[in-house]
């Protein structure tokens, strides 16, 4: 329902911009690494679904709920679901990028600790030469250096920093996951796979560009 929403709020903007006209499909979308222009698309997402569900992408979601998500996939055109599957979280580049990145650990750490990543201490801090660095565990992580912010790229390293850093923490534990990011700028969203369900996602011939996952190496 969240990314309805969003693709809502873009058609309005998009519609007003183009003087009314909307027959027109393509929308432009700023990415947090990358710009491209995409469209709109239909694709069949049961395939997919069923994939990842066997995969264990879904394995949090009790059998009635999953049943209603897979009956609901195809007219939402959504394969990674909200906090019903316990992997998707809503992130927005912008906050990360302007204080709320602990916050967003503390969001996500009940799903770390699962995979054996346990943060005793997060916090983050601007240090005297203007670099904002979060704190885990006692150990410093640089999230962008105050040229890096004035040069307009705070929220794209935000981004890739903390989301390195977070699969770091996951590959010195052994997890078999990492965090990846859906979408971009406000609505950059966190999602959790393993390397089998990225390449299911990745290669599936019908899946959109704008929905494929980003991938952060740690």
């Amino acid at each position: 329902m969240f990314k309805t929403f969003i693709i809502i709020i873009a058609a309005i903007a998009h519609i007003a911009a183009s003087g009314g006209n909307a027959n027109e499909s393509t929308y432009e979308q700023t990415d947090i690494i990358d710009s491209y222009i995409y469209k709109q698309e239909t694709y069949n997402v049961g395939s997919l679904v069923d994939k990842l569900d066997a995969l264990g992408y879904y394995d949090q979601m009790k059998d009635k709920n999953l049943d209603d998500f897979k009956e609901n996939a195809a007219g939402e055109q959504n394969i990674y679901g909200w906090e019903e599957t316990g992997r998707v979280f809503f992130a927005d580049a912008e906050m990360l990028a302007e204080g709320f990145l602990v916050d967003f650990i503390e969001e996500i750490a009940p799903y770390l600790e699962r995979q054996g990543v346990k943060f005793k201490e997060v916090q983050d801090t601007l240090k005297s030469n203007g670099d904002y660095v979060l704190i885990v565990n006692g150990e410093e992580h640089l999230i962008f250096t105050e040229k890096e912010q004035r040069d307009g790229l705070d929220w794209e390293l935000s981004t890739e920093r903390s989301f390195k850093m977070i699969n770091r923490y996951l590959k010195q534990q052994g997890s078999r996951e990492q965090i990846y990011a859906l979408y971009g700028g406000n609505d950059l969203t966190a999602v959790f796979l393993t390397d089998d369900m990225y390449e299911a996602i990745m290669s599936y011939s019908e899946m959109p560009e704008y929905e494929k996952p980003q991938k952060f190496a740690p």
